[in-house]
């Protein structure tokens, strides 16, 4: 039995805009029995067709779409900014350093057979629109964290200039079993968007699951650099159990973010940002397993700006939350 984390930034030379991401999983004579997507991270950037590389925004959005087959968890990403006259998001352009992507991560249970008594629970829930909620059966005394595996919001018929995107995931419980999920998606401009939805993800396990945990996280984020955004550290302190020798995985999932710019001022923009660029496991930094307990960090980067006439507009502010999910061996 293991839990299996596989990370992937989508502009991955196989892996073209729109079009399956595979991550496949070592069975090792067993099966997938659950998993769940994060959004690690996405990057919207404006391919205009004006003379403009910020435009005004109809909709937007960020989804993984997945399907299970056999050892491979199949996502499609769709990523969208469109101001509705042309101008749009897209990861295979010819305006040159305007991409747009995601990096998501897969995690999978891995073992013979099904954990008895909703002992574990990983899954996905899509299109959860704002302000509602779902309720879901989980086991009495079960740990629990939701976080965000996607968003989207449109301005109807109608375009507008930006001035904040936030998304967030909730949970309470009451009679002990009974788990409300709540999510929120705001894009505000000189209005807020009238249609918002979130993807969201819930990791619950009781205290059968052995060397499984959830460990708070804290960011810390620096000072605005221009277009280039702001820059930060997403840090768990990760202590290594009695019986344990080793972490043998590590994945933040992120609950909550929000980008803006100051004084609630919005403007036509040409990139929105945030989310984890950086770090241990697929993200680029140390492999896994770590051997010695301590803080594990991982690199955050948020974005918003936009120009028009010379005028040039820089992101005020930047946050997010979250949890680590964190396997023992």
């Amino acid at each position: 039995m293991s839990l299996q984390v596989v990370t992937q930034n989508m502009t991955s030379p196989y892996v073209a805009f729109a079009q399956p991401m595979q991550f496949q999983f070592d069975l090792n004579g067993g099966a997938i029995i659950s998993y769940f997507v994060v959004l690690d991270y996405f990057q919207l950037k404006y391919a205009t067709d004006s003379e403009y590389n910020s435009e005004q925004v109809a909709q937007l959005g960020v989804r993984l779409i997945s399907n299970l087959i056999g050892d491979t968890v199949v996502v499609t990403p769709q990523l969208l900014m469109t101001d509705g006259n042309g101008s749009a998001a897209s990861e295979d352009q010819d305006v040159s350093g305007r991409d747009s992507f995601v990096t998501a991560s897969v995690v999978a249970w891995v073992a013979d057979s099904p954990p008895s008594n909703l002992s574990l629970q990983l899954l996905n829930a899509y299109g959860v629109q704002s302000q509602t909620s779902d309720v879901i059966s989980i086991a009495s005394g079960a740990s629990y964290h939701s976080f965000l595996a996607g968003f989207g919001a449109t301005f109807g018929n109608e375009m507008d200039e930006v001035c904040s995107l936030s998304a967030s995931t909730d949970t309470s419980v009451e009679n002990s079993t009974e788990l409300t999920l709540e999510t929120k998606t705001d894009l505000v401009g000189h209005s807020t968007a009238g249609y918002s939805m979130t993807d969201a993800g819930l990791v619950a396990f009781t205290n059968a699951m052995t060397g499984i945990a959830l460990v708070d996280a804290t960011v810390s984020v620096g000072s605005v650099n221009g277009t280039s955004g702001i820059d930060g550290t997403l840090s768990a302190d990760i202590t290594i159990p009695s019986g344990y020798s080793q972490i043998a995985a590590a994945i933040p999932l992120i609950d909550s973010f929000s980008i803006s710019f100051g004084n609630n001022d919005a403007h036509h923009i040409a990139e929105l940002a945030a989310g984890i660029n950086g770090g241990p496991g697929g993200f680029g930094g140390t492999s896994f397993p770590i051997t010695t307990s301590g803080t594990v960090d991982w690199d955050v980067h948020f974005n918003l700006w936009g120009e028009r006439n010379l005028e040039h507009w820089y992101m005020d502010s930047a946050s997010c939350s979250a949890k680590v999910l964190v396997q023992y061996a």
